[in-house]
């Protein structure tokens, strides 16, 4: 039960991280085409 339980938590960790990495790829996305427009500006 332990095993399984940490093995759960473990997957919920690596879903956090990917869905906080996922929201700092879409931050940077959006910021990047912002700077371009401020260069060409």
């Amino acid at each position: 039960v332990n095993y399984n339980f940490r093995r759960i938590y473990y997957l919920e960790d690596i879903n956090i991280e990917a869905i906080s990495l996922f929201k700092e790829n879409k931050e940077i996305k959006i910021n990047i085409p912002k700077i371009k427009k401020t260069k060409c500006i």
